[in-house]
C-alpha cells in the first residue's frame, strides 16, 4: 500500500494557472466592470466602507498580557492594514518590537501571519507568513533578544511549535494536494531540520502543537471520523493511545495528567496517566457537546454548547467543583486572544467574547471565585448596537436561524439576506461583523440558516447533513427560505442568498433545486464542480474530505453526489434568478477553475442569453480563498458585494 502511495503522489503535478484562461478571465472581468460602471454607483461604495470604518476602532491595541520574562501587546495604527507587536522588558520595562507586521507586508499584494508561538524560555517566537493567500507560508524563527530572524522553510503553513526545552523547532509541510502530511524538527543550535514523520495515509492530515502546560508536544493525525495522538520528544514519537479507527480524540496535558476529550455523540472528558485505565473528570450531559478545553490553575476550562449557545463550563480538579458560565444573553462567540493565557498558573482567565452586532470586548474570569470583570471593549463611540436586534427563531423541530434587523425597520415583508453554510460541522458562532448594519440600515433582515450538515444542534446535527446525507442541507436552507416567506417575513422578490466555499456548494445546489425562490444570488469561492473534484485525488482537501462528501469511486456515491453537484444538475431551461460568483485566482482550496467552468455552463441557460436575468462573474487576479488580507481593501470588496445586492433587491 505505501508503495502505492508513493507512486500515486509523484502523478500529482502542481495545478498551474492556464494563460488561455487567464485571458478569458480579463474578459469577463471587463463585463462585470463595465455592469458596475452602467448599474453601480461609486458613490453608495465609498458610503459604505465610510459606514464600516465608524463601526470598528480602526486605531487599537490589545491589553498587556505579562508573562515570566516579557510582556506582550499588539497595537494598529489607524491608517495601517497591519499592526505591530511588542514585548517589554519585566525589570527595566523597556519596549522593543517583536514582529513588525505593517513592515513585512510592504512589498507584498497579500499578507497574512499566523498564531506567534514563544518558547517556555521566551528567547525564541516562531510565526509563518502567507505572502499569497494560497495557505503555503514562510515559517521564520527570531531570536527575541538579538533580534536575529531566520527562514525555517518556504513550504509551511500554520502549523508549528517550540518544543519545551526550547531547543526545537517542530513544523509540518504539505503535500502537492495541500494535505499536511510531514513534521520536521528543526535544531535550533545547529540549523538543521530533520524529517520525523510521514502520514502516508490519504485521507488523513497532521497537526502538531504544545500542551496546556507547556509541558510536551504533541501531533495529531486526523480524519473527519477519528484521530491518533503521538507525543514527540526528542525527535522521536510515541503512540498515545492504541491505533484508532472510530473516535476522535482531543488530547492535553496538565502536572503528570493526561486529558481527554472524546468527540462524539456522548462528549466527556476523561483523565488518565497510562492511557489503560480512565476515569471521567467531566460526564456527558443529555444535548451538550463539549467542543474544546484547556487547563489552567488546576482547572478544566470546558467549551459547551447547547442548542447552539455557547458557554464554558468550569470544573475545579481539587475540589472537583463545577461551575457553569454564561457571558452573554445573546448568543455569543467565545475567543482566547493570542498570547493572552501564557501564563499557565495564573487564576485569570481571559476571553474575547462577541456578537454578530456587539463589537468584542476582553473580559477576565477569576478562576477562584469565578467572577466576570469587563477588561476592555473594542466598540468605538461612532456606532450604538443597541439600535438592533439579533435573535434566534424556531423554524421547525431542531431547525432554527439567527435573525438580525433594525428596531425601527422592523415591518412585514422586507427586504432579506439568507445566508448558509452546512458543512464540516462548522456552525456560524456570531463573531462581529461591521458590515451587516448596513443593511439593515437600508430596511433589511440578515438570516443565518443553522442547517444540517453544520454543528448548531450537535453532532447528530452534522452527520446527518454529510455523505448520504448531504442533501438534508439543501432540503433545510429551502425550509428556512419557505418559513421566512410563509410567515411574511420577505417575499421571492426581495431575497438574496449569499454562501461562501462550501457554503457556495450549497447556493448552487438550492439554485438548481428551487431556482423560484430568489431574487438574486451570490456564490462566493464556491465549490460547485463536486464530481470531478471528488474524483481527483490531486485536487485539494480531496482525499481528506472523502469521509465529508464521499469518494465518487464507489458506485453508489457516485451517483449520490451527481444528483446534487450544482454543474451537473444545471437546466438551461431554468428560470434563475440573477447571480453574482466570485473566485481568485491564487485558491488553493477551491481552485479557480471551479467557478470558472461553472460559470462558462450556466451562462447558456435561456435567461441569461435573452438577457432577462444578469449572470456576473468576477476573478480576482491577485488573493486566494480569503480574498484580500488588507483591512480596507476588504471592506472594499464587501461594500462591492453589497452594493450589487442594493441594485438587484430593491
Amino acid at each position: 500500500m505505501v508503495n502505492k502511495t508513493k507512486k500515486r503522489r509523484n502523478h500529482c503535478k502542481k495545478k498551474t494557472i492556464k494563460i488561455r484562461d487567464v485571458n478569458e478571465i480579463i474578459t469577463i472581468n471587463k463585463k462585470f466592470n463595465n455592469f458596475s460602471k452602467e448599474n453601480l454607483t461609486k458613490t453608495l461604495q465609498k458610503t459604505l466602507v465610510k459606514e464600516f470604518k465608524n463601526r470598528i476602532m480602526l486605531d487599537c491595541s490589545t491589553l498587556p498580557y505579562k508573562n515570566n520574562k516579557y510582556t506582550y501587546n499588539y497595537v494598529i495604527n489607524k491608517n495601517d492594514n497591519y499592526g505591530i507587536y511588542y514585548y517589554t522588558d519585566n525589570i527595566t520595562n523597556k519596549k522593543n518590537v517583536l514582529v513588525n507586521c505593517q513592515k513585512m507586508s510592504k512589498k507584498s499584494t497579500y499578507f497574512h501571519m499566523n498564531d506567534l508561538d514563544i518558547s517556555n524560555d521566551e528567547t525564541y517566537v516562531a510565526f509563518s507568513v502567507d505572502y499569497n493567500g494560497n495557505n503555503i507560508s514562510t515559517l521564520y524563527l527570531k531570536n527575541i533578544d538579538t533580534g536575529k530572524q531566520t527562514i525555517i522553510t518556504t513550504k509551511t503553513g500554520n502549523n508549528y511549535c517550540i518544543s519545551p526545552d526550547s531547543k526545537l523547532l517542530y513544523y509540518v509541510i504539505s503535500d502537492t494536494s495541500g494535505r499536511p502530511y510531514k513534521l520536521y524538527s528543526y535544531n535550533i543550535n545547529t540549523h538543521k531540520s530533520k524529517l520525523i514523520y510521514t502520514e502516508r495515509n490519504l485521507t488523513t492530515s497532521i497537526i502538531v502543537y504544545k500542551t496546556s502546560d507547556n509541558l510536551k508536544c504533541l501531533l495529531d493525525c486526523l480524519t473527519k471520523l477519528y484521530s491518533n495522538t503521538f507525543c514527540i520528544e526528542n525527535n522521536e514519537y510515541t503512540h498515545l493511545f492504541k491505533y484508532q479507527t472510530k473516535k476522535i480524540y482531543h488530547v492535553d496535558h496538565f502536572l503528570n495528567k493526561w486529558y481527554i476529550l472524546v468527540d462524539d455523540n456522548y462528549s466527556r472528558v476523561v483523565e488518565t496517566t497510562d492511557f489503560k485505565s480512565f476515569t471521567t473528570v467531566l460526564k456527558h450531559m443529555k444535548n451538550i457537546k463539549y467542543e474544546f478545553f484547556l487547563l489552567k490553575a488546576n482547572k478544566l476550562i470546558v467549551g459547551s454548547r447547547y442548542k447552539g449557545y455557547n458557554y464554558l463550563t468550569i470544573k475545579n480538579l481539587c475540589n472537583n467543583k463545577i461551575v457553569k458560565i454564561n457571558l452573554s444573553p445573546i448568543r455569543n462567540e467565545i475567543k482566547f486572544p493570542e498570547l493572552a493565557n501564557m501564563n499557565v498558573f495564573s487564576n485569570n482567565l481571559l476571553i474575547n467574547i462577541s456578537t454578530f452586532l456587539n463589537p468584542s470586548k476582553i473580559v477576565s474570569i477569576n478562576l477562584d471565585n469565578f467572577d466576570v470583570k469587563e477588561l476592555k471593549s473594542y466598540k468605538p463611540s461612532t456606532y450604538n448596537p443597541k439600535l438592533y436586534v439579533e435573535k434566534v427563531i424556531k423554524v421547525k423541530d431542531e431547525l432554527f436561524m439567527t435573525i438580525l434587523y433594525k428596531k425601527n425597520n422592523f415591518k412585514k415583508n422586507m427586504k432579506c439576506l439568507l445566508s448558509g453554510y452546512g458543512s464540516y460541522g462548522t456552525v456560524e458562532d456570531p463573531l462581529y461583523d461591521y458590515s451587516i448594519q448596513s443593511l439593515l440600515d437600508r430596511g433589511f433582515i440578515y438570516c443565518f440558516a443553522h442547517i444540517r450538515g453544520g454543528g448548531y444542534m450537535g453532532k447528530k446535527w452534522y452527520d446527518n447533513g454529510k455523505l448520504f446525507k448531504k442533501m438534508n442541507s439543501f432540503y433545510d436552507f429551502i425550509t428556512c427560505t419557505e418559513f421566512l416567506i410563509n410567515n411574511n417575513y420577505t417575499s421571492s422578490d426581495k431575497l438574496a442568498i449569499w454562501g461562501r466555499s462550501a457554503g457556495g456548494l450549497l447556493i448552487g445546489a438550492v439554485l438548481n433545486m428551487r431556482p423560484d425562490l430568489y431574487k438574486f444570488a451570490i456564490l462566493g469561492v464556491p465549490f460547485v464542480d463536486v464530481l470531478s473534484t471528488m474524483s481527483d485525488k490531486c485536487s485539494p482537501l480531496t482525499t481528506e474530505e472523502y469521509y465529508e462528501f464521499g469518494n465518487p469511486s464507489d458506485k453508489k456515491m457516485y451517483e449520490y453526489i451527481k444528483k446534487y453537484s450544482p454543474i451537473d444538475n444545471i437546466n438551461f431551461k431554468h428560470n434563475y434568478p440573477n447571480v453574482y460568483i466570485y473566485s481568485n485566482i491564487n485558491d488553493n482550496q477551491v481552485r479557480y477553475t471551479e467557478p470558472f467552468k461553472y460559470y462558462n455552463k450556466i451562462k447558456n441557460s435561456s435567461v441569461f442569453i435573452s438577457g432577462e436575468k444578469d449572470l456576473l462573474m468576477k476573478i480576482n487576479l491577485k488573493y486566494g480563498h480569503r480574498q484580500s488580507s488588507k483591512r480596507f481593501e476588504m471592506m472594499n470588496e464587501t461594500a462591492e458585494i453589497y452594493n450589487l445586492i442594493l441594485h438587484f433587491i430593491q
